[in-house]
């Protein structure tokens, strides 16, 4: 994908979240005992770190998504890059950060279902009840799988399509 494919769908992603939800600042904004629904775009520095540890490059899109429009929330029913989470996570919250995420589904998935993990496909959203949705990194225009007790399925052709889609559906707001 190129640099304008993904400002394209930047500017998609940006028009979504701001008709639903108003300006992108408000969304950002802490409320006491709660989380904010979009994390502050994190640094290029943090988005190399976590290609260099997956030992993968993200998608130009997700990359892009981390950088200029948040790093992770609800809102975009996606996991951020957390090095503090990364590095103190228990076994209850892998998903908050998407490097930790990939390692523990990579260990702990052929224990339960007796195969691999995907190479190169990384979670980014817990649904609950074992349903993971994963970005396949392989693929440009990140296609967006859902794994369901070891059973795979395409949920998204693409990311701008998985963000679109989990904004248009009544849950999680």
């Amino acid at each position: 994908m190129s640099d304008t494919g993904a400002k394209t769908q930047l500017d998609r992603i940006c028009h979504a979240l701001t008709r639903r939800f108003g300006p992108l600042p408000a969304l950002r904004a802490w409320r006491p005992n709660e989380s904010s629904p979009l994390q502050p775009p994190t640094s290029s520095e943090q988005v190399a770190e976590a290609e260099r540890l997956l030992g993968f490059a993200l998608p130009p899109l997700m990359r892009a998504i981390y950088l200029c429009i948040g790093n992770g929330g609800e809102v975009l029913a996606m996991a951020g890059l957390d090095p503090v989470r990364r590095a103190h996570h228990s076994a209850l919250d892998p998903l908050f950060d998407v490097v930790a995420g990939y390692v523990e589904c990579v260990a702990a998935h052929p224990t339960y279902y007796r195969e691999d993990w995907p190479a190169k496909r990384v979670p980014i959203f817990y649904h609950g009840c074992s349903v993971v949705s994963c970005v396949d990194c392989s693929t440009p225009a990140g296609t967006v799988w859902r794994v369901n007790e070891g059973r795979w399925s395409v949920a998204y052709p693409s990311l701008v399509e998985h963000v679109e889609g989990e904004l248009g559906s009544a849950w999680p707001f």
